[in-house]
């Protein structure tokens, strides 16, 4: 079994709450190893490359949405695509110009541990003893109604396949 890298984004709210050694530590203290780290300060472009406007990614955004509306006993009759479209440019307007801290960890298992230690996207049903269930408070039904993205601190990726494809957007170096 080889050891894994996954790419970590620590958000704008992150550095903002200054948070940023907190987050570190916990993922050192899973014994992961950081073996890449930078700041950025992202534009629409590199965002709009991290968040694809491909329907695949577009309709699974939306049918979340959908899903958390109903959730909250709303309904929403359009279309998963439109909704995920909407979904996108919001976020590559929430994230653009604002900085960003790109990690590559490394370990074994290092996606799944890193996405139990994040802690559930939405950090007021998140396990208090990770990462969003810690640092944040935020709700969709919150950030919905003051129009902005859930602010969640981290992003980790989900997958080998995805994690490889923002590696190379973040750290073009890599692929060299």
């Amino acid at each position: 079994m080889e050891k894994e890298k996954c790419l970590v984004l620590l958000k704008e709210d992150c550095i903002r709450k200054k948070l940023v050694g907190k987050v570190i530590s916990m993922i050192e203290e899973v014994s992961l190893d950081i073996i890449a780290m930078k700041l950025v300060i992202p534009d629409r472009e590199l965002i709009g490359r991290h968040y694809p406007d491909s329907e695949e990614w577009l309709k699974s955004a939306g049918n979340k949405k959908i899903e958390n509306l109903k959730i909250r006993g709303l309904i929403c009759d359009s279309d998963p695509v439109s909704i995920g479209k909407l979904i996108r440019e919001e976020l590559i307007n929430h994230m653009s110009n604002k900085p960003i801290i790109a990690i590559v960890a490394s370990g074994f298992n290092a996606i799944s541990h890193l996405r139990k230690l994040a802690g559930t996207t939405e950090p007021i049903h998140a396990d208090p003893s990770t990462i969003r269930g810690r640092f944040s408070t935020d709700s969709y039904e919150l950030a919905d109604s003051q129009g902005r993205p859930i602010e969640n601190i981290i992003h980790v990726s989900d997958s080998l396949e995805t994690s490889e494809r923002e590696i190379k957007i973040w750290f073009p170096e890599f692929s060299r």
